[in-house]
């Protein structure tokens, strides 16, 4: 028996053995698939940009020193290396965060070779880290090459805010030689993190009643699984839906999936995270995705 027809069959077995029917469950007569059949909302994806909480520059030659309150973050590569911190705060989102920036304006000090962004550790504050004091380099998230002055330099941090709400610091390291200069809050071009968040998530179940388990809605087209038992292959049973528009792409779960995906236009402020089983939370083959896209 295909994977399909077991799927059904277990749902019929699980209504009788209950004593509930399918007649109770939206598994024979489940809503139409097209967008005529369930109300589907066109929402570009929204952006928004958070506060800065802190940032400062930390000097070697000086390293007692505290730059924290200075109008401009320093980043140095040369002998006398300086090194940039910015911390900021994620809140009051809600839904996946499928971009994010930290732009940061570039004064009348350019550079030829923009600094590497890495993030670090929260342990710091603005009034109190100084080159002794200052939380190391964790993983590398970005790197620019020539920076001119009077304009903004964006270094993508995706991958740092994905977990979404939060407080986050990175490290700024100079590069070949050369410095640049940054505005710092207390400047005329204070640092930015903007936003943008995807405009649809996965059904919180399917049609039979199966919860949402692993999912991934930073791609095009998003991916949710809804398997029968935990633990089950995420690409056994899983529904696709367009990014853009929310309409369902690919049915692979034997004719239960929704007929769209949700709009985060419409999402409760406080909604629930993942909720799949951990042991089942691995990436779905590449062989299961349409046109080979990996969640």
């Amino acid at each position: 028996m295909q994977r399909s027809g077991w799927k059904a069959l277990f749902v019929v077995l699980l209504a009788a053995l209950v004593g509930l029917g399918t007649g109770s469950r939206a598994v024979v007569a489940a809503p139409s698939t097209s967008a005529g059949g369930r109300s589907v909302t066109s929402t570009a994806a929204s952006s928004s940009s958070t506060s800065i909480d802190a940032d400062a520059y930390v000097k070697q030659s000086k390293p007692t020193r505290n730059y924290g309150l200075d109008n401009t973050v320093n980043v140095s590569g040369t002998d006398d290396p300086r090194k940039g911190y910015v911390k900021f705060t994620i809140s009051n989102v809600s839904g996946s965060i499928s971009h994010a920036v930290l732009r940061l304006y570039v004064t009348d000090n350019g550079t030829k070779d923009g600094p590497q962004l890495y993030s670090t550790n929260n342990s710091w504050s603005e009034t109190a880290i100084n080159w002794n004091n200052a939380p190391p380099a964790g993983s590398l998230l970005d790197d620019k090459g020539a920076l001119p002055k009077n304009t903004w330099a964006e270094y993508d941090i995706t991958a740092l805010v994905a977990g979404g709400n939060g407080t986050y610091s990175v490290l700024l390291l100079g590069q070949g030689g050369d410095s640049v200069d940054f505005s710092s809050r207390q400047g005329s071009h204070p640092p930015q993190v903007v936003l943008t968040l995807a405009a649809f998530h996965c059904p919180a179940q399917d049609y039979a009643g199966f919860p949402l388990d692993v999912n991934n809605t930073s791609t095009d087209p998003i991916f949710c699984s809804y398997p029968v038992f935990p633990g089950e292959d995420p690409n056994d049973f899983f529904c696709t839906y367009s990014a853009t528009d929310g309409h369902l792409v690919q049915d692979n779960d034997a004719g239960l999936c929704p007929g769209a995906a949700v709009s985060n236009s419409a999402r409760p402020s406080a909604a629930p995270t993942n909720q799949g089983s951990p042991k089942s939370k691995t990436a779905p083959a590449t062989s299961a995705r349409p046109g080979g896209a990996t969640p």
